[in-house]
């Protein structure tokens, strides 16, 4: 549902490279070019006709599920702005962002919850989140051999991010209430990071006992 394009599986590529773009052809199809000499290693890439049926009704829906992405965007940036702590993707003047994501940044000394227990009080209303970059590449336990040149920056980015509901069908009404949640648990930064140490705090009590 978080995507902006779907075809179930499968997917397309986009280029004005016409030698490029034919070896793509190919190489989707073993690397077949119809008289079945392949010309290289390719793949069994083919996309089923209910794939393609499914991309092309999604194709017919784009341009009214982007509008309404950006709109909805806007509609949380209205909301969430004024917020200490919050932050946003910088969009650069010329781009334009599908917003895929909504993704913020939570600065946890000016917010008053760190990002992680924000994500935790919102769960606890109802409201889902993703941390989607968190770990990054760099962390992740299939690329730990590789031991990289600290990276201090995408660690703190990584640490901050949080992606908000965002989805074409998602109503104005449901904005404004993750917003005021976000709002709300600003206000209430100290009493909420006090209550989850004391909650965390019992939990391992239970498994030092239990364990």
């Amino acid at each position: 549902p978080t995507k902006v394009l779907v075809a179930g599986e499968g997917g397309l590529v986009a280029t004005n490279d016409d030698a490029l773009a034919d070896r793509i052809r190919i190489g989707r199809d073993y690397g077949n070019p119809g008289n079945y000499d392949t010309q290289f290693v390719g793949l069994n890439a083919r996309m089923s006709e209910f794939h393609a049926a499914m991309a092309l009704e999604s194709l017919r829906k784009f341009a009214g599920s982007l509008e309404r992405r950006r709109y909805l965007a806007a509609l949380y940036r209205t909301y969430l702005e004024e917020i200490p702590g919050i932050g946003f993707q910088d969009v650069p003047a010329g781009d334009v962002s599908t917003f895929k994501d909504f993704t913020i940044t939570v600065d946890g000394d000016r917010f008053g919850l760190s990002r992680d227990l924000l994500a935790h009080a919102l769960k606890a209303e109802g409201i889902d989140t993703r941390k989607y970059f968190d770990p990054p590449v760099h962390r992740q336990f299939a690329y730990r051999h590789l031991a990289p040149e600290p990276l201090p920056t995408t660690d703190d980015l990584s640490g901050s991010v949080l992606s908000l509901p965002m989805f074409p069908d998602l109503r104005n009404e449901h904005v404004e209430r993750v917003a005021d949640r976000i709002a709300a648990l600003h206000a209430r930064g100290v009493e909420i990071d006090a209550s989850v140490e004391t909650e965390l705090s019992a939990a391992n009590s239970r498994m030092l006992r239990f364990g």
